[in-house]
């Protein structure tokens, strides 16, 4: 079985932590990181929007996935942030194009508004956002719907602070 499973939640939600605690242990699951793909590519995840360089981080992270996805029975965590509805539409359609996968999982942190805040800036301590635009960009992104309409076969909602890293 080829799963697929996408981590769904604002900046500083823990997605990148909870994945690496996760696959301590379940060392059989294979993680593509987004944020890894483009320190890789450009030293930082803070790009210039016109730069074109999160399209071609996009790119690439495809075309990783698509390498993961080769063997008959595998699952690969995405950890890519996944904004609004239609770009989780988007982004499920684009991969099943890549190869025939059985399911996509979602999971949906659901980590409160204070603790993404804080954890966002213990990571990123050099960066020109505000406290208030963390705090926009959380309301903008919980306004959008996360539901099985957007190509889902499964949603699982999960807070790190709980840390329940079960599938």
């Amino acid at each position: 079985m080829k799963r697929v499973i996408l981590t769904i939640g604002p900046q500083g939600a823990g997605k990148s932590t909870f994945c690496k605690a996760f696959l301590k242990l379940n060392p059989n699951f294979q993680l593509i990181s987004r944020d890894k793909i483009l320190i890789e590519l450009f030293g930082t995840t803070w790009l210039d929007g016109y730069s074109g360089g999160h399209y071609h981080a996009y790119v690439v992270m495809l075309e990783r996935l698509q390498e993961a996805l080769k063997p008959k029975n595998c699952t690969t965590i995405l950890d890519y942030w996944t904004g609004y509805a239609e770009e989780r539409r988007s982004l499920i359609n684009e991969i099943k194009n890549i190869c025939p996968i059985d399911e996509v999982y979602g999971w949906f942190f659901t980590t409160p508004e204070d603790t993404c805040v804080k954890w966002f800036f213990q990571k990123n301590q050099q960066v020109s956002i505000s406290e208030d635009g963390i705090r926009s960009n959380y309301k903008i992104f919980h306004k959008q719907p996360v539901d099985l309409d957007q190509g889902f076969d499964f949603i699982k909602k999960i807070n790190p602070l709980q840390m329940d890293i079960k599938i």
